[in-house]
């Protein structure tokens, strides 16, 4: 009987089934971020209102939260090709939905709304059934490479994708919905192509939701190392879900024009291109303890740059620094949390884990906003080192994070600890 699990050997770019699934969730995202500059712009140009079009942003994002645990369950119990297959002729349905109405004249904003909330639902089901068919597809040890290669793609199409979906809105208003749609059939083609089953043989029986979404709360909680990066990895991501306004506030000091701003966003994402195609070899070379430990202090070391910095390319570039160090510091910890986590209660786990780190870049977001508008910016920069500096002390100073050693040898000090029971 043929094993299902990669060959040791397959690399992400020898991986057949994993390029099938890296090439097609490539130009879905791409098709994403084709339809984000005109979404709002459409609801503006119909509306002439601002609400509008934030309402639709909210309910685009409003799913996740009230999803994401019920997802994890059944991302759990369901086939997670199947689960990906149909989100994404959803999607399709939706983006090109709009197209229609737009082209027939008929587009109104309950159908916008009702596309916001569709694809917000499609998407939580989507992501999770990715993240946890991933380490079905990639050996462990390709897991850092392949996840890299993820987060260079998810870069590069967001670096492309906004201003080509401006041009296209500008020659037809409706025309990114198309490709958008196109995009997830696309999509589709190359999940019905793949060979290898996203989950392992798993038992028949089913409990109640609670009790399943308790059993992945209770794994988390039975791992220190897991349930400490969880939480740490939450506590950052508020500094860092911050950052972005507190960049263009400080850009906007400088007096930078619009286009100028854009520069110094895409000199940021520079940085975690690069980042991704370093993190394999960087993770041979340093072990899982030096790469956590050390990135937190990198990360509170250039955060109060921002502050000093007297031009846009320094600002860009701090940016770049900095992002370069998150990517290798968040592809390190999910690579080793996929690593050790029992497929049978992958989606619970990692919709728990989510709920926490997504719910808090909004939370910093917010933050950021009172504090911008109290403090001003050059005291929010030192107001959210001091708090970095705080976390990078408490992860020196935890003590399974010094013990921690290599990725592998991690792997096998959990090992026996991760059945489900």
């Amino acid at each position: 009987m043929q094993s299902n699990t990669p060959k040791k050997q397959d690399a992400p770019w020898r991986n057949r089934d994993y390029l099938l699934l890296w090439s097609g969730q490539g130009l879905s995202s791409l098709g994403d971020v084709l339809q984000d500059v005109p979404l709002p712009l459409l609801i503006l140009a119909l509306t002439h209102s601002p609400a509008q079009a934030g309402i639709v942003a909210t309910l685009q994002k409003l799913p996740f939260p009230f999803l994401s645990l019920p997802a994890g369950v059944l991302i759990d119990r369901w086939d997670r090709k199947r689960v990906m297959i149909i989100c994404d002729i959803g999607r399709a349905l939706a983006a090109g939905s709009v197209f229609l109405a737009y082209w027939l004249r008929h587009l109104s904003m309950p159908h916008i709304y009702l596309m916001a909330l569709v694809c917000g639902a499609l998407a939580t089901f989507f992501t999770l059934a990715e993240t946890a068919s991933l380490p079905n597809v990639v050996s462990k040890e390709h897991l850092p490479a392949a996840m890299g290669q993820n987060y260079a793609t998810s870069i590069a199409t967001g670096i492309i994708g906004a201003p080509l979906g401006g041009l296209l809105y500008a020659f037809y208003a409706a025309l990114p919905f198309l490709l958008n749609a196109l995009s997830y059939l696309i999509s589709v083609l190359s999940l019905s192509t793949i060979r290898t089953q996203f989950q392992q043989v798993r038992q028949t029986t089913q409990r109640n939701f609670r009790q399943e979404i308790q059993e992945g709360v209770a794994w988390i909680w039975r791992q220190p190392l897991v349930r400490f990066l969880a939480f740490r990895v939450s506590a950052g991501n508020i500094a860092y879900g911050g950052s972005t306004l507190i960049l263009i506030m400080l850009a906007q000091n400088l007096h930078a024009s619009a286009f100028e701003i854009g520069i110094i966003f895409t000199i940021d994402a520079l940085g975690g291109i690069a980042a991704s195609f370093l993190i394999e070899p960087l993770q041979r070379r340093l072990s899982f303890t030096h790469i956590t430990i050390g990135l937190g202090w990198v990360a509170a070391l250039l955060f109060p740059l921002y502050a000093l910095a007297p031009n846009i390319f320094l600002l860009g570039l701090i940016g770049a620094l900095m992002s370069f160090a998150l990517v290798i510091f968040d592809v390190t910890q999910l690579s080793y949390r996929a690593s050790i986590i029992p497929d049978s209660i992958f989606g619970r786990v990692t919709s728990s884990i989510r709920l926490l780190t997504v719910g808090a870049i909004s939370l910093g977001a917010a933050i950021a906003g009172i504090m911008l508008q109290l403090f001003g910016p050059i005291n929010t920069v030192y107001s959210f080192s001091a708090y970095l500096f705080v976390l990078a002390l408490l992860t020196t100073l935890n003590k399974d994070i010094r013990q921690a050693g290599s990725l592998s040898e991690t792997e096998m000090t959990l090992e026996e600890d991760t059945q489900v029971g």
